[in-house]
């Protein structure tokens, strides 16, 4: 902002030659004067004038805006730069004086400094009747039209009539906000906004559909903001004429500066101008094009071949800034997010205020502190009113906090806090500091309570002013002596340090005092003093008392009570030659303590190079220091986005920038020289000296990136059991639709006793279902919602069988070696479950492999520690587990496509060659047996998984297998299920057993009924999943009025979890949907007779 820079604006071609020939007329007419030298003009002025100007150079105070460019602005070391501050030189040129300048962000603070004649001088002001009540304009020296800045999209040509009931941005204070609400052909919405740039950005976002400024101003934001998707959409008949305003509190000032005014010739005010409003027009036209515009009907093929470029540009650019919005706009919905959580949980007191609404949020921690809840202060009236219940001091509290908010609202958005007394809802009072951020139309309200703070603040004041009495009763030795050598002054200090009173000091001659024999006894050094006006810094050693001291001591010549003297101070530095041992020591323990500490640490100086770095950060960047002291930081310290992969500017720029600690983004990696790469969390901050400024930064960062690989398992495992619960829910529905087409099928049989037709397609409806039930086993393997029949069995006998299995059907292009530990892997699981989930594995490495290949199998007994348990995205603990490999040299896996393989339905295979439910019914049941898996894979080289399963030394029984032949009986048994297609089927089939059989379609009908005749009902079978009342809860009442009863648990859809309890109460039997005629019967029967 401080370069001097033209101001470039791309204008519409149709009006581009109309808008440079009216600015230039604008230009060029106020350069009417001649050329008068300074010399010329002083003699014009009266003498009243210059005796004013000679006598008041304290008053001649000129303001200006900090942020209004081309202008007036500051640069980067606060100057006063711009086309009014060229102006203001020309008239100091003229005049023969420089004026005292101070710098202003507020521009209404401004204009009250102008009519209280704080500030003498506005240098670039728009004249208007309120302000010529407080203050003198000069004539004009420059001008520029008011225009209407809209987006691409809007019309040309616009005038301020065609925005009525739109909404149009103006600067506040400024002329601009004055002329519209003075123009009364329409209603328009004004959206007041703090500054010009603040003003585009309203209409670049679409908060407001216009901005009105004059064209100077905002052709120099738009070229130099990149703001390209703005446009002149119309004109006003509004002109700023620039002048320079005088307080009417100095005429004298005023009637000099108009002469200066008038003798600035035309050229100069010319060459002014030029310097910083150009008009150009851009977009991609060549210089030769825009000069074309000029030579009428010369080049029109040309011309509107350019055009029809640049309007396929434009549009390219719109799409992308569209596309760019949308990021934005997903990127602030995850960011206000992680605030909202940041909010509520943060240690401290937080508020947030709606400016619009007034409505206020709080958190936990401050209803902890004050006692009030969001519903008792849900405005900010509320907090007033509770928190300041003294009217008296309300109002006070209320005009500070509003000072403090429009002061932020002008400078840097930030309230710093102030200190309140609170009253709490028990009746205490405290004592609060509160600040603020303002961002946007939010306001996030800061609470710290200090009561104890001001407590110690008190103790550590008064031992303040303790030690400050000491210190000015031990003041260094300082003295004055004559251009002779003799002693005028001397403080207390002084006579202390050479043994003498004043009395025996003052008027005698420095060479009498015997202990300072070369102290002021050199008379090259007294010449030396008179001659330069002083020395600085000079070391001597001197005797003092017998004792040697090094002194150090500075001497100016000085004017004292109307004759030439000799300052003198000086302090013994002996304890200093000490402090710099001790200071080389305090070095070499920093630099132990940063070889010991864990995190890496790098410093840099102000330039932004290596100054110094730890062992560990030498082991992450791969550098060592000797090699990266002196580079610049980017070459040390390479760091992208995890996501992107597109490089991320170093926080030692941004802290040298801004003075503040600044923190990198959380998806950051750190790419080591030697290749590696590091997730890290890292900050700087800057260095600082005892006076303040900033010396270098300091860059801490360490390794995260096994935290962060957790917290990606964690996610894949939290999604993985969502997904898990739909699947469960789906394939409960899917059991029952598949149980009664199972359970009509085998009761048709019946009817299908002759026909070889009929019978094939009877057996191919059987056939077809139990493959469909089969797939919503896997389905419900993956969900964890089978039930699991354990016992103690070998890992390896199941790994045996799926292999045999695997081996018939594969190619014999395909390997399969094995690797098996010599000891047995007992594992507490259910075979055939586990069987299927190897089967599976082993298949998709044979599948992967369509060229042949080889498949290794291997198991072994690893141990897992607390620390990888915790890493891991599976609930499991430490202690021993059977380690299971199967490793392919197959294809591989793309990276993007493994955190999906355990998905339901996902698969990378053509259609119809896989169901995508083979790995995530290898996923259920791991889970389900409380292991974990582990997937590497690379594309182009293979993959290996890793099963881990808990091994045991317990004993389990085996189950029997079942028999072929049906059970008969004649008991009464009670069906309970909600799917009349399943009580249908149950009840024909219990019946063609001999059974005598009672249906209820819900919880509640089956307990009334089994009131009715408990005595008389054997055997209940029970669906889990019902409305009104839940299998459990159904259990529970006939329990309770039957307490032998006897229960099969039927249920497509049921958690071990959902099962123990009932387990625990006396159920024993459970029969999975969909089931068959002859498992019905040998699950009925051994229920009754067991």
């Amino acid at each position: 902002m401080g370069r001097k820079k033209k101001t470039f604006v791309g204008i519409n071609s149709r009006c581009a030659g109309f808008v440079a020939f009216t600015l230039l007329l604008m230009l060029v007419l106020p350069c009417l004067n001649f050329a008068t030298t300074g010399s010329e003009l002083l003699s014009t002025l009266t003498d009243e004038e210059r005796l004013w100007l000679t006598e008041n150079p304290g008053k001649i105070t000129l303001w200006f805006n900090d942020s209004y460019p081309p202008i007036e602005f500051s640069d980067d070391k606060n100057g006063f730069v711009g086309l009014g501050a060229d102006v203001i030189t020309l008239v100091e040129q003229k005049l023969g004086i420089n004026f005292n300048k101070a710098k202003s962000s507020d521009w209404n603070e401004h204009l009250a400094a102008l009519q209280s004649g704080e500030c003498a001088i506005a240098p670039t002001i728009i004249e208007n009747a309120e302000r010529s009540k407080y203050a003198f304009f000069t004539t004009s020296y420059t001008s520029a039209p008011v225009v209407i800045i809209g987006p691409q999209n809007l019309g040309s040509g616009l005038a301020i009539k065609d925005f009525a009931g739109k909404k149009v941005a103006v600067v506040s204070g400024f002329a601009t906000e004055d002329y519209l609400r003075g123009f009364q052909e329409s209603s328009i919405t004004l959206v007041i906004v703090k500054n010009v740039s603040e003003g585009l950005r309203a209409v670049a976002f679409g908060q407001a559909d216009a901005f009105v400024e004059n064209l100077a101003v905002v052709s120099y934001y738009i070229s130099h903001h990149g703001i390209n998707n703005l446009k002149v959409a119309g004109t006003t008949d509004y002109i700023f004429e620039w002048r320079i305003a005088v307080s009417r509190k100095y005429p004298l000032l005023f009637s000099a500066i108009q002469k200066a005014i008038d003798k600035i010739t035309p050229e100069e005010l010319s060459a002014v101008n030029n310097k910083w409003i150009t008009l150009k027009a851009n977009g991609g036209l060549s210089q030769e094009a825009i000069r074309s515009l000029k030579v009428a009907g010369t080049f029109v093929a040309l011309l509107i071949l350019c055009l029809s470029v640049i309007s396929v540009i434009l549009k390219r650019s719109l799409n992308e800034k569209i596309a760019s919005l949308q990021q934005t706009q997903q990127q602030l919905s995850k960011s206000e997010a992680r605030f909202r959580s940041l909010f509520m949980h943060a240690p401290l007191p937080l508020a947030e205020l709606d400016s619009q609404s007034q409505k206020v949020c709080i958190n936990k921690p401050f209803t902890e502190v004050f006692g009030y809840t969001n519903d008792e202060i849900a405005c900010i009236d509320d907090w007033w009113s509770r928190a300041y219940p003294d009217p008296k001091y309300r109002e006070q509290t209320k005009q500070r906090w509003l000072l403090a908010v429009d002061k932020a609202l002008a400078t840097n958005n930030v309230i710093p806090p102030h200190e309140f007394t609170v009253a709490c809802k028990n009746g205490k009072t405290l004592e609060v500091l509160i600040g603020a951020s303002i961002i946007d139309d939010k306001m996030l309200v800061t609470l710290y309570e200090v009561s104890e703070l001001k407590r110690t603040q008190d103790k550590l004041i008064k031992s303040l002013q303790c030690f400050e009495t000491l210190f000015e009763l031990t003041p260094f030795p300082c003295i004055i002596s004559d251009l002779s050598g003799c002693y005028i002054m001397a403080n207390q200090h002084f006579c202390e340090m050479v043994g003498k009173t004043r009395k025996e000091i003052i008027g005698r001659p420095t060479t009498s005092v015997e202990s300072s024999n070369d102290f002021h006894d050199s008379k090259k050094l007294l010449e030396e003093i008179i001659s330069s006006g002083g020395v600085s810094n000079r070391e001597m050693t001197v005797s003092i008392l017998g004792r040697k001291h090094h002194i150090l001591f500075a001497s100016k010549l000085i004017d004292w009570k109307g004759q030439k003297s000799i300052l003198t101070a000086s302090v013994d530095i002996s304890e200093r030659r000490n402090a710099e041992e001790a200071l080389r020591q305090n070095e070499e323990n920093l630099r132990v303590t940063l070889k010991s500490i864990g995190d890496a640490v790098i410093a840099t100086d102000t330039q932004g190079k290596v100054s110094r770095m730890n062992p560990v950060a030498q082991r992450l960047t791969g550098w060592k220091a000797q090699e990266a002291v002196g580079q610049p930081l980017p070459e040390v310290f390479k760091i992208v986005h995890a996501n992107t992969r597109m490089p991320i500017e170093s926080p030692v720029s941004r802290v040298l920038a801004t003075g503040e600690i600044v923190g990198l983004s959380k998806h950051t990696i750190l790419l080591s020289r030697d290749g590696k790469e590091y997730m890290i969390a890292d900050s700087g901050a800057p260095i600082r000296s005892d006076s303040g400024d900033v010396i270098g930064v300091v860059l801490v960062f360490r390794d995260v990136t096994e935290e962060f690989a957790v917290q990606e398992q964690l996610r894949q495992s939290q999604k993985m059991d969502a997904i898990g619960q739909l699947a469960g829910g789906v394939a409960h529905d899917f059991n029952n639709m598949l149980g009664g087409i199972i359970g009509a099928a085998e009761l048709l049989e019946q009817w299908l006793k002759d026909g070889p037709d009929a019978r094939k397609l009877h057996k191919m409806i059987l056939d077809t279902a139990e493959r469909a039930a089969d797939l919503n086993s896997k389905l419900l393997s993956f969900a964890r919602r089978k039930p699991v029949n354990y016992m103690t069995i070998d890992l390896q006998h199941p790994v045996t069988d799926a292999i045999e299995l695997l081996s018939r059907t594969i190619d014999r292009r395909i390997k399969i070696e094995t690797n098996f530990s010599e000891t047995q892997l007992l594992i507490n699981g259910d075979y055939s479950h586990l069987q299927s989930a190897f089967l599976n594995v082993l298949i998709n490495a044979a599948q992967a492999m369509p060229e042949g290949g080889t498949i290794f199998v291997s198991t072994r007994t690893v141990e897992l520690d607390a620390c990888y348990c915790r890493s891991s995205a599976f609930r499991i603990n430490p202690g021993t587990y059977a380690e299971l490999e199967i490793r392919d040299t197959g294809c591989g896996i793309a990276r993007e496509a493994l955190p999906r393989i355990f998905e339901p339905f996902f698969t990378t295979k053509p259609v119809g060659k896989g169901t995508g439910l083979g790995l995530a019914a290898v996923f259920g049941i791991v889970q389900q047996h409380g292991g974990a898996i582990n997937v590497y894979s690379e594309v182009g080289t293979g993959t290996s998984i890793h099963l881990l399963l808990p091994e045991t030394i317990e004993d389990s029984q085996q189950i029997s297998s079942e028999s072929s032949t049906p059970l008969r009986g004649s008991e009464t048994i009670l069906v309970v299920d909600d799917e009349e297609i399943m009580r249908t089927n149950t009840e024909a089939m219990l019946k063609d057993l001999g059974y005598q059989v009672i249906l209820a379609e819900d919880g509640l009908m089956a307990v009334d009924i089994f009131k009715e005749k408990a005595e008389e009902i054997a055997l209940v079978i029970l669906d889990m999943v019902m409305p009104k009342m839940n299998g459990r809860e159904c259990f529970t009442a006939m329990k309770a009025i039957k307490s032998d009863l006897r229960v099969i648990i039927s249920s497509g859809f049921v958690r071990d979890e959902d099962l123990e309890p009932m387990k625990t109460a006396g159920v024993r039997s459970f029969i999975h949907k969909p089931f068959r005629s002859i498992t019905l019967s040998k699950m009925v029967y051994e229920a009754l007779h067991s």
